[in-house]
């Protein structure tokens, strides 16, 4: 998934370097937000996590390294797993870091046989695998092509219809910069270029792969909808997971303010917010009720020399799967900077926010 594979669950547009995990991303969006969904055809999405020896956290070089090498050995696995069931349950792969996630299309429900037998055969190829040189080249050039680089100071973001291309591009963009000294948080927002440094790299990921395999990694686990059990009622073993990266604290300016060099966008603002997702797993999703697609009058009472017309767009941003982050526009600079010192200074004013689920509220400026 994202520019450190940063995606979001609320856009109907997509940018082109995430077409190639549309089906995944589609699938665990619909069934964070829905709790059951059907791919197209009919099918049903039964979304897996396979299990890595997560690296050091506070390693750099480390992060970079594991998220590229586990990158690539879900593109190997799913590119496998194709040549013999693209007809009966087509993979698509990404990292929920430290581990990989594949979503399986199966033609059956999640608790039927045809899914068992596609989680089984899933598991029978990840047993097998042995990626050797030419299946990683593959893989790289197929991620190369996906993990671009993307410049915010040439062309024309600023159009209406690019809202959500904009938002994923300055949310990124803002992510890089609050977080460019944590070393985990960094890497992953960074992929592109750890991707590029390391594509042929192929003895190091050979030497990563055999770690892994010594370690006993790469057990089959799922929190999604009714999989856990399902699992369970498969006889797959419990699988022991490693925890995930917490954010290092960010260090923001006194007002909360950050600028950011996007000439394309036009002078537009951006506000972004995190919440405790480590405390309440559903933050996210709490603030978006409270504050987007609603007029702005709705959200606060609205002082007088302001007349905001619109509402606020929205997206909320997960990178490789660490989430709790939402970042949002609205047409008028000036009614986003009057909400942006709201949320920072009198959160309480919003009826229904929690102002205990809110880390940290940044408003972004674009403008010379």
């Amino acid at each position: 998934m994202h520019v450190g594979e940063v995606v979001s669950c609320h856009r109907p547009r997509l940018f082109p370097r995430t077409l190639a995990f549309l089906p995944l991303l589609t699938a665990i969006c619909s069934l964070v937000f829905h709790g059951e969904v059907s791919a197209q055809g009919g099918r049903n999405p039964f979304v897996v996590n396979i299990a890595l020896e997560a690296p050091n956290y506070a390693d750099s070089g480390e992060v970079g390294s594991h998220a590229v090498y586990s990158l690539i050995m879900a593109q190997i696995l799913t590119n496998t797993f194709n040549q013999s069931h693209q007809r009966d349950c087509p993979a698509a792969g990404s990292i929920a870091f430290p581990d990989l996630q594949i979503l399986l299309e199966v033609a059956g429900t999640r608790a039927s046989a045809q899914a068992k037998a596609c989680v089984t055969d899933l598991s029978e190829s990840l047993k097998s695998l042995r990626p050797d040189r030419p299946n990683y080249e593959r893989a790289v050039q197929e991620l190369l092509k996906i993990h671009r680089p993307v410049s915010l100071e040439t062309g024309n973001l600023a159009r209406r219809d690019l809202v959500f291309t904009r938002l994923r591009l300055l949310g990124t963009q803002v992510l890089k910069q609050l977080y460019a000294d944590d070393p985990a948080l960094g890497p992953l927002l960074n992929i592109d270029n750890q991707l590029e440094q390391l594509s042929r790299d192929y003895d190091g990921f050979a030497s990563w792969f055999e770690v892994q395999q010594r370690a006993g990694s790469f057990g089959i686990y799922s929190t999604f909808v009714q999989a856990p059990r399902l699992l369970a009622e498969w006889n797959f073993p419990s699988v022991q997971i490693a925890s995930r990266p917490i954010p290092q604290a960010v260090h923001l300016n006194q007002d909360g303010r950050l600028q950011v060099r996007a000439a394309s966008v036009g002078g537009r603002s951006l506000l972004v917010i995190r919440c405790w997702i480590e405390v309440a797993i559903g933050c996210v999703q709490s603030v978006f009720r409270a504050l987007c697609n609603k007029p702005i009058r709705e959200v606060a009472s609205v002082p007088p020399m302001l007349d905001p017309a619109g509402k606020l767009t929205c997206r909320d941003i997960t990178i490789f799967g660490l989430g709790g982050w939402l970042d949002a526009e609205v047409d008028d600079n000036q009614t986003l900077d009057w909400l942006a010192e709201l949320l920072r200074t009198r959160p309480t004013a919003i009826s229904e926010l929690d102002p205990a689920l809110l880390d940290y509220v940044v408003l972004v400026t674009t403008g010379n």
